[in-house]
């Protein structure tokens, strides 16, 4: 679940910023791995069977991706555009 979070400080942020993000990336995934395991084992004692807890798993996931694809169409998080490739800087300045 945590794979395509690891790209999302670089292409956000910025200098120490980038690596503040990535640092909080690898808190969150140390932080599921140590929790993790408590909450499978809490809603399988729960529910008397592991479907449950792989079920709240999958939610998490699908969650996150959720989250993922709205970052990305987000206008407060989108990357400013390239000049057109095959025009040099005199012609786009002088284009417009």
């Amino acid at each position: 679940m945590l794979p395509p979070f690891w790209c999302l400080p670089s292409m956000l942020l910025t200098g120490t910023a980038a690596a503040a993000g990535i640092a909080l990336v690898n808190s969150l995934g140390n932080t599921g791995g140590f929790v993790g395991p408590y909450v499978v084992g809490f809603v399988k004692e729960k529910t008397g069977g592991t479907t449950g807890s792989f079920l709240a798993l999958a939610a998490v996931g699908a969650l996150l991706a959720i989250v993922c694809v709205l970052l990305k169409r987000s206008s407060a998080f989108a990357l400013p555009r390239a000049a057109p490739t095959g025009l040099s800087n005199r012609s786009a300045v002088s284009a417009r």
